[in-house]
């Protein structure tokens, strides 16, 4: 993914800037990675951004996040993005800050809801 496409996929760009690599449009890529590779939705996160896990091939055990046509890679296995999950809920700021800006894509992107 480019710089310059960071925000049209609601994605953080000071988030995106500490971590590009972490990021890529699927269209760009040679296979769709949800439909070829086996994603398993593990929970969502609203609108058409969805949680899974890549069950098949050499990504199998990732955890990507997808939506708005980008992937963004969460974890390298399951145990890491969970013990992650519980780290973030045990900074209750961090945390909350982290719903408003859920919210605040939420409202960007997809109509209808708040």
């Amino acid at each position: 993914m480019r710089a310059d496409e960071v925000e049209d996929f609601g994605i953080d760009k000071n988030f995106y800037d500490a971590h590009p690599e972490r990021f890529f449009v699927q269209y760009e890529l040679n296979d769709n990675i949800c439909e070829d590779r086996g994603f398993l939705t593990i929970g969502t996160a609203g609108c058409a951004y969805d949680n899974g896990v890549i069950i098949t091939e050499e990504m199998r055990g990732k955890i990507f996040q997808t939506g708005e046509g980008a992937l963004e890679l969460l974890a390298d296995s399951f145990d890491d993005f969970y013990t992650r999950w519980l780290d973030e809920l045990a900074d209750a700021e961090k945390y909350r800050q982290k719903i408003e800006r859920t919210k605040a894509l939420r409202r960007k992107y997809c109509s209808g809801n708040s």
